[in-house]
This record gives structure tokens, sequence and C-alpha cells, in this order.
């Protein structure tokens, strides 16, 4: 990826490239000139002051090319490292615009993780049952909620000034949303989470989740599915899924 872009730079400077070179080679030939002249002492010393002074001014010039290619280089590395781990974007929130159209054109695969998912319930929920639903070609829903009565997701509502009665009954709104959907499944998981994942096909959001910051004001990564951050984060959900639980029947009245 840098040989290119290096080519390309200098097929556009290839002007300034033979200017420096032009510069070095009069540079040099009027010190040579200089230092050959035996003549004229004064004329050995113009020689040679303006000679050195071109030389140094090619220095500077092949200093701003060498520069230039360097930070193409180092560019290059940092756009090879990011193709590689597949960073699409980087968001300084959570609720973005860009979810709606993409739950709405969502085909086979949802997966989800939050302590509460209230703004998903919110925003998704009907879109996301009735594709769970399409009988021609129902897509998969996982939910993971944190257990609300464990002390992990209590701790979360008091560090973000909520009742912790509030994650219980985010989850119990989930679990009546998606509890009647065959391809829809919920668990619990008894520890806390590190970061939220939402994928939604091949694309995956994830962020971390912030001491005493609410979800919607943590920064958001765009991970595409062909880097291996998109394989981590998948890997991830995958071993929270299966330490994770199904939520126990609701008690009879």
């Amino acid at each position: 990826m840098t040989s290119p872009k290096i080519g390309r730079m200098l097929a556009r400077r290839w002007c300034f490239i033979l200017g420096t070179l032009f510069v070095f080679a009069v540079g040099t030939l009027l010190v040579t000139m200089g230092t050959a002249s035996a003549r004229s002492p004064t004329l050995k010393s113009v020689l040679i002051g303006v000679g050195t002074s071109l030389l140094a001014s090619g220095v500077v010039m092949l200093l701003e090319v060498w520069r230039e290619i360097q930070r193409l280089s180092l560019l290059g590395n940092v756009n090879q490292i990011i193709f590689d781990a597949g960073l699409h974007a980087i968001h300084d929130h959570r609720d973005l615009e860009e979810y709606y159209d993409r739950v709405s054109k969502a085909r086979y695969k949802i997966d989800i993780t939050g302590y509460s998912l209230n703004a998903f319930m919110d925003s998704h929920a009907e879109v996301v049952k009735a594709k769970a639903t399409d009988s021609r070609a129902p897509m998969s829903v996982r939910l993971l909620l944190v257990n609300p009565d464990s002390e992990f997701s209590k701790n979360r509502a008091r560090q973000e000034n909520r009742d912790p009665s509030e994650f219980s009954r985010s989850v119990e709104r989930v679990r009546e949303a998606f509890g009647d959907c065959d391809n829809a499944e919920v668990r619990l998981l008894d520890a806390p989470l590190s970061t939220m994942i939402f994928r939604i096909d091949n694309v995956m959001y994830v962020g971390p989740q912030f001491y005493a910051t609410t979800s919607k004001r943590t920064l958001t990564l765009s991970l595409k599915h062909d880097g291996w951050l998109f394989r981590a984060y998948e890997e991830e959900f995958d071993r929270m899924w299966h330490a994770a639980k199904p939520p126990p029947p609701p008690q009879s009245p």
C-alpha cells in the first residue's frame, strides 16, 4: 500500500526532484571548479562559496523529499494496520442514525449486549421482531443482558445514578417482547460488560462501558467483517453467550 503512494508522489513532484538534482550538479561543478582554480583567489572563493550554498540548498530540498517519503510510508503503515483490523469509523457517541438503515436492511443476524437495551427496544424492537418472525427468511436474534439481580448490574445502575430496579424492568420488557419468538433468544450474564457489542449482519458496532457514564455518551467503533477486530468481538460475544443462561420463567401471580 505504501509503494504506490510514494510512486505517485514522486511522479507529481518530478520537476522538483529534477530541479534538486540540477542544483546539486551545478553546486558540485562550481565547488570542483573553485577547488581546481589556482589563478584567482577571489574567483576560487566565489566559486566555492556559491557551490557550497547550492549544495546546501540541494540537501535541504532532498531532505524535504525524504520527509514526504517517510510521511507517506508511516501513513501507509497506519492505513494497513487499520485495514487489517477492519476499523471502518469512530464515532463520539452510541446512538447512531445509521443503525436504523442497517437494521431495516438486516437479513440474517443481530447480536446485541447491554445492561438494559432500552434504546434498542425503543428504536428497533418492532422491526427486529418482525424480521425474526418472518416465515420466509427468519433472522437470528440474540439479546444478551447482564443479570439484573447480580451485583454487577446493581453497581452499574448506581454508577449511572439509576434505581437498580430500572434494569430489572428493562430485562422484563425484553423478555416479554421476544419471549414468544422462536428465532430470538434472551440470555442473562452473571458478569460485568466491558464493552457494548451490536452486530447487524456483517457490520459490528462496539464500544467501551466507561465508568459512571451512560452508554449513549460513549464512543463507538464501526467494524467491517473482514478484519481481525470483528472476529475478536464475535468470539467475545460467543464466549459471553455460552456463559450466560436463559432468564427464569416469570413467576405466577
